[in-house]
């Protein structure tokens, strides 16, 4: 057989990865392979930038006739030819030197996160700084219904399986969303959705609020493409928000998802995001935080949550920029969380600061998400 170039990019090498605590970012190489290295601000970045310097090295070696390793896989990363890490397809696993940072890869820890740690400061009431107490006992933090519809979308995800047909799938996200925003979060909705959990044949509305967005990022851990990815996060607003705003917030925050999982830069999400949904993403946070008030539409949040993400240095500071921003803070952070969960990875002490505040059955559908998608 011929040894193309295609054959050895579809060859799964070892991959090693090193924090850089002088640049704040992850170095990515593959030990078998001389010069196949990259650098990123989050692994999956620098695994995409090796992967690329690869690919050069690849064409350059086989035009000298140099002699390539068949492959390198006894321990450690595997990276296939789209640049995922193995072995759970497009999930970020993690290695012990890794984790010995205090970082891991989960879903959804993100969005609930932002939501808890925003909601004390919901209608304005911080003082837009970046500068206080992530989880401050003398406010009132809690989870809202930005966690519980967040979690409703990913048992419907869990119950049904991520490909079922348009029907089955909507049928599920009503069924999950009516479940549980009946039982938790009480007081916590808008009057006319509260009315719609409540209907026994629920419609749309024309909303263009952003809880089609806060509540949509599961989807973006659950699918292969990023047309499918926004094909399904389209169903999920529609069967309430299916105004063409609502619309647009749900596709554009589980799209970024999706492509930050998948190794894409912040410049490729941002330029992707402004092109596909038209979004302004050019002005800064010190430009949007002294106008910005609470405000509870999709086209007045998503741009300043993806804003705050893009300024971000990490996990953390994603959810301090968004919280400084003001206005409606549990779900504007929600949604920065839930990127910057798919760019960065979450500290696992947040992680469990985060369950420790979920009553069972909802940290129950948290753990088992974590495995949708396993054989």
């Amino acid at each position: 057989m011929e040894k193309t170039f295609d054959y050895y990019m579809n060859l799964n090498y070892r991959i090693e990865f090193e924090k850089s605590l002088e640049d704040g970012g992850y170095y990515a190489s593959y030990p078998a392979l001389p010069g196949c290295n990259g650098f990123g601000r989050s692994m999956a970045e620098a695994a995409a930038n090796a992967l690329k310097n690869r690919e050069k090295w690849t064409k350059a070696a086989l035009l000298a006739g140099l002699e390539i390793p068949e492959s390198d896989c006894h321990s450690g990363f595997e990276v296939n030819a789209a640049g995922k890490l193995l072995p759970r397809g497009a999930e970020l696993i993690y290695d012990k030197e890794f984790c010995a940072v205090g970082v891991e890869a989960p879903k959804l820890y993100g969005a609930i996160l932002g939501d808890m740690i925003g909601s004390p400061y919901e209608f304005d009431r911080g003082d837009k700084t970046k500068n206080f107490e992530l989880f401050d006992r003398r406010k009132w933090v809690r989870y809202t219904d930005d966690t519980v519809m967040t979690l409703a979308i990913a048992k419907a995800l869990l119950s049904e399986g991520p490909d079922v047909p348009e029907h089955t799938m909507k049928a599920a996200f009503i069924e999950q969303i009516q479940s549980l925003g009946k039982c938790y979060a009480e007081g916590e909705y808008g009057a006319r959705f509260a009315g719609w959990l409540r209907e026994e044949n629920p419609q749309p509305y024309g909303s263009y609020g952003n809880g089609s967005a806060m509540r949509v990022s599961a989807i973006g851990w659950c699918y292969d493409t990023v047309e499918r990815t926004r094909e399904v996060a389209r169903w999920s607003a529609e069967v309430s928000h299916n105004h063409p705003e609502g619309i647009k917030g749900a596709e554009s925050v589980a799209a970024g998802i999706f492509l930050l999982r998948n190794g894409a830069s912040k410049a490729e999400v941002k330029k992707y995001i402004e092109q596909e949904f038209g979004y302004d993403l050019s002005r800064t946070c010190d430009e949007i935080r002294p106008y910005y008030h609470h405000v509870e539409s999709c086209q007045e949040t998503v741009p300043e949550a993806i804003t705050a993400f893009m300024e971000s240095t990490d996990f953390e500071d994603a959810i301090r920029t968004a919280v400084s921003l003001g206005g409606d803070s549990d779900t504007l952070t929600a949604i920065t969380g839930s990127l910057a969960e798919a760019y960065y990875g979450v500290p696992k002490a947040l992680m469990k600061e985060c369950e420790e505040w979920l009553p069972e059955e909802l940290l129950e559908i948290l753990r088992d998400f974590q495995h949708i998608g396993e054989d």
